[in-house]
């Protein structure tokens, strides 16, 4: 999906994961099928259980195929504007300013010299 508008690259990896997604919420909703349609000694337990699991896992997999690619994209055009602004402050005050050697050695040897328990009385 490289080189693709957001939104385009978006939509084909959601038509590329539509197929595992709904395979595997199916084969799991039909895994509690027998729960929710238990007879006999402990069928309400099971009838509960089986319906609530049996639901959330609807609504997961629904949520899965909607939600997540809009939250994705939501997200990303955040980011984006974040690399923008950033990208704009480079341009105008220049890029950060990098710790010349000798600073450099000192935080190096400062370091080293830091207890490797994490400065902790012992």
């Amino acid at each position: 999906m490289q080189g693709k508008p957001l939104v385009e690259a978006t939509v084909e990896a959601c038509s590329l994961r539509l197929r595992p997604i709904v395979m595997t919420g199916l084969a799991f909703i039909f895994g509690v099928v027998p729960m929710v349609i238990a007879h006999g000694a402990g069928a309400a337990s099971q009838h509960a259980l089986g319906t609530g699991v049996m639901g959330g896992m609807i609504a997961a997999v629904i949520l899965a195929l909607l939600m997540v690619p809009v939250f994705f994209v939501s997200v990303q055009r955040v980011l984006a504007g974040d690399r923008e602004k950033v990208a704009k402050q480079v341009e105008v005050y220049g890029p950060p300013a990098q710790p010349s050697p000798p600073e450099l050695a000192r935080a190096l040897e400062f370091a080293a010299e830091r207890p490797s328990d994490g400065g902790l009385p012992t």
